[in-house]
């Protein structure tokens, strides 16, 4: 089984990741979960749409993330206005509607009046905006439908950054727009998505304090480096998180990347090739992060991306190619040569499952697993299917919260514990973070399991 055989599996995490703000789902989920979010009236240019709602626990807040306490302080510590109920409006850290204004020229080049998602995928490509001007095209990118949205008046605004929204509207970003915007935002109900602009400030400010290394100090590459963006290419960074915790996945990733000119040349060991810009704050912010430990995993993703946009076409930016690249075998890509076994979890037994999970190290390269469509609904004993933070010994974290494992998502199997017949995963989106699981369990959530080793395929 190839990992085509997960064909929706990126729909989960790409739409969680597209214009949610982290803290605001874990201040909502609970209410969205108990409560029915309020319908919006009809209008003819804007609707909302009910999503799945993300897994509790699942989402992990970034580095630089505001949390609950941090809502709670900015609210009480604002200087804004109250209304005659007291509540506060939470000042944006960025006037994005002047930043705009004094950038027309990188926000709508060819001066017609109208901010394209197409534009702002060309601003994030290009190097050298200042910070203020690259938070303004990471925070339009990624909230662009609730900020297009504001024209609609009977839509209310603070409806539009609650998790599972996704708001659909057919016209682009004016000044119009961002002028009501900036109403919006001073007043108490816009407190949300100026909270979800500022979370984007913090990030964008914490991410051009570190350094762009290809890889961490003194060259070293560990799955801390990875980090998946807004593009549901997970069977893509798995792999990719895979391959760093493996010393011949290691060696495969140094032989693929070569500094070149303004950037570098990746050579897959497909034998497909091509040359790419060193990304920049707006892609590192946008798509495979930068956590200060190398920037290769943003530099394959990007090369990759860019030769899948050659084949899709008409694509905004060269990573959103990525975006549900399973079909293309990015597994096999980064690993072309290599011995591969795929199987099916949940249609094998454990003792089937132990032997085929149960390799010698010097043989691995790396493994992924794909999860089916809702694990959590999977239940044996009335046990659910949890995944449980473990520290460097593989011990669960003391008062850690167990882990719903997401549906439709491929992850990273670091290693498995033959003695207590335990798995354990890396989730692309916290390549720093182990967890552990039963392999009973990981039979019942997964239903794509791939080995590749170390060792060659034997050619035919």
């Amino acid at each position: 089984m190839s990992e085509s055989r997960h064909h929706h599996i990126e729909r989960h995490h790409h739409d969680e990741h597209h214009s949610l703000s982290t803290h605001l789902h874990q201040a909502h989920t609970e209410h969205l979960h108990k409560d029915a979010v309020p319908a919006a009236p009809k209008h003819d240019r804007s609707k909302i749409q009910n999503k799945d709602q993300p897994q509790t626990g699942q989402t992990q807040a970034p580095e630089g993330a505001v949390g609950k306490a941090g809502m709670s302080a900015s609210v009480e510590g604002s200087s804004g206005l109250a209304n005659g109920n007291g509540e506060v409006a939470v000042l944006p850290r960025l006037d994005i509607t002047e930043n705009v204004r004094k950038h027309m020229a990188i926000f709508d080049p060819d001066g017609d009046g109208k901010i394209t998602k197409q534009e702002l995928a060309r601003a994030a490509s290009k190097s050298g905006s200042d910070k203020e001007t690259t938070t303004a095209i990471v925070a339009l990118t990624r909230n662009y439908e609730a900020m297009a949205a504001v024209k609609t008046d009977n839509i209310l605004p603070y409806v539009f950054p609650l998790a599972g929204l996704v708001i659909d509207t057919t016209e682009p970003l004016t000044m119009r727009d961002l002028n009501k915007f900036s109403e919006i935002s001073r007043e108490p109900q816009g407190n949300k998505l100026v909270l979800a602009i500022n979370e984007q400030v913090d990030a964008v400010s914490i991410e051009q304090s570190r350094n762009k290394d290809l890889f961490a100090e003194r060259g070293k590459i560990t799955p801390d480096a990875v980090r998946q963006g807004g593009v549901g290419d997970c069977s893509l960074i798995a792999a990719l998180v895979g391959l760093s915790t493996t010393k011949s996945g290691r060696e495969e990733i140094r032989n693929m990347i070569k500094p070149e000119g303004d950037g570098y040349h990746v050579t897959f060991p497909d034998g497909q090739h091509v040359h790419i810009a060193t990304p920049t704050d707006a892609e590192l912010n946008l798509y495979a992060g930068n956590t200060g430990k190398g920037i290769w995993p943003a530099v394959l993703e990007k090369a990759y991306a860019t030769i899948l946009a050659g084949k899709k076409g008409d694509v905004l930016a060269p990573q959103q190619a990525a975006d549900k690249c399973e079909q293309f075998d990015p597994l096999g890509t980064l690993t072309k040569g290599h011995e591969r076994v795929a199987v099916d979890p949940s249609k094998k037994t454990n003792d089937e499952l132990h032997e085929l999970l149960t390799r010698p190290d010097s043989n691995k390269m790396v493994m992924t697993a794909g999860s089916g469509p809702n694990p959590d609904a999977m239940r044996s004993n009335n046990v659910p299917c949890l995944a449980y933070p473990a520290d460097a010994r593989g011990e669960i974290v003391s008062g850690s919260t167990p882990i719903n494992i997401a549906g439709f998502h491929v992850y990273c199997v670091d290693h498995y514990d033959s003695h207590s017949r335990t798995v354990y995963l890396r989730n692309p989106h916290q390549g720093s973070q182990l967890l552990r699981l039963p392999l009973n369990t990981f039979r019942q959530a997964f239903c794509g399991l791939n080995v590749i080793d170390k060792k060659m395929a034997q050619s035919k």
